[in-house]
């Protein structure tokens, strides 16, 4: 069970000195936390929504921001809150193709007169995406069942029909950043001919969510940019010791549902400062940094988090060296430890550059878009 918390004003009384380890991750790997930020997302989302048949076509939006920014969070508590507002049921579908995750995630809604199904999730896979690849995903989701020879009048005459049948009013396209890595504009634009169909044809909402270049699919394709087009930045967390600010409240919250009988002291500046700092402020990658520092702390039986096992996790565990961990220097060091660690993040991925551009003309980018 998913655990929440808005202003992080509830208390754990849980017994954890007599609970397993699964359990005790469990608790802490499970929790989202209500952020400012989680919330100005799932508002978006809603707002975007809300737009369903107000006009003669829908819109194409975006959400967009760094890895473990909190995208794909918000989407799924949007997926959860339509089915419990609905009572429908969220049913994932997995095509055994080479998607890192569930292909397509729907909330199912039965009525009367049939079933319904108000948001739809896509997982965009690697590769290049086709204009009839991603129309297919589509047509799949919809269980639209067409021979090979139909054509695309056909084709999206009968989606037309399935999307007004079925009262879908969004569709979520997660990681749509694949689409802009192809080194082709054309990718780009037939992918966006498929959001124009949706658009154009069902009037449903289109939400693309991926890393910031995602937005490169309205450049290379300017109807995408006329058919709405907004766009909504996950913005990292301001690190600063205030623990009234974002940082120190979102760190507040997580230290309350640690598995621990003895308080932590994630809530301490001395703790979610330089927390803040190796994780650039995203709120994924600190929930993920302190679950894994979490069942190390377990695995090592310390009773507590504190900022001496956070420095000695980054040691152990991730091969920080000391002149790059920010738990060993103090607060006043922030902005040098935080100029360290980017340098020292761009020296390794200029390495690997270069590994991998080794007799080649032209030095390829390392990951998706360098980062």
């Amino acid at each position: 069970m998913t655990s929440k918390l808005e202003n992080g004003n509830t208390e754990n009384g849980t017994d954890w000195s007599s609970s397993n380890s699964n359990d005790r991750l469990s608790n802490i790997g499970r929790f989202i936390a209500m952020t400012p930020s989680l919330t100005k997302s799932m508002e978006f989302i809603r707002s975007i929504m809300s737009g369903y048949r107000t006009a003669p076509e829908g819109e194409i939006a975006f959400l967009v921001g760094e890895t473990r920014a909190g995208k794909t969070t918000a989407v799924n508590e949007i997926i959860e809150e339509v089915a419990d507002k609905l009572d429908g049921k969220v049913v994932a579908q997995n095509l055994g193709d080479c998607r890192e995750t569930e292909a397509i995630v729907s909330v199912i809604v039965e009525t009367p007169i049939g079933l319904e199904r108000p948001i739809v999730k896509i997982y965009v896979p690697k590769g290049p995406p086709t204009f009839n690849l991603l129309l297919n995903d589509v047509l799949v989701a919809f269980n639209v069942r067409l021979p090979r020879t139909a054509t695309f009048v056909e084709r999206q005459l009968a989606l037309g029909r399935q999307l007004y049948g079925q009262a879908t009013r969004l569709i979520v396209f997660d990681d749509t950043h694949h689409i802009c890595e192809q080194g082709k504009t054309a990718a780009a634009y037939d992918a966006a001919d498929v959001f124009k169909v949706l658009a154009k044809t069902g009037r449903v909402q289109v939400l693309c969510v991926g890393l910031e270049h995602t937005t490169e699919i309205k450049d290379a394709n300017s109807q995408v940019e006329w058919l709405g087009g907004e766009v909504y930045h996950v913005r990292p967390l301001e690190i600063t010791s205030d623990p009234l600010a974002a940082l120190g409240r979102f760190c507040t919250t997580l230290n309350k549902e640690l598995p621990f009988d003895k308080g932590s002291s994630l809530d301490t500046p001395n703790v979610f400062v330089p927390l803040g700092i190796f994780c650039d402020g995203f709120e994924g990658r600190i929930a993920i940094v302190v679950r894994l520092t979490t069942r190390y702390a377990i695995e090592k039986g310390y009773q507590s988090l504190t900022v001496e096992v956070f420095a000695e996790y980054l040691r152990d565990r991730l091969n920080v060296s000391d002149a790059e961990n920010p738990f060993l220097m103090s607060c006043v060091d922030s902005e040098e430890v935080r100029t360290n660690l980017v340098l020292a993040r761009r020296n390794r991925i200029d390495k690997a550059e270069k590994r991998q551009s080794k007799g080649l003309e032209t030095r390829r980018a390392f990951g998706a878009r360098g980062k």
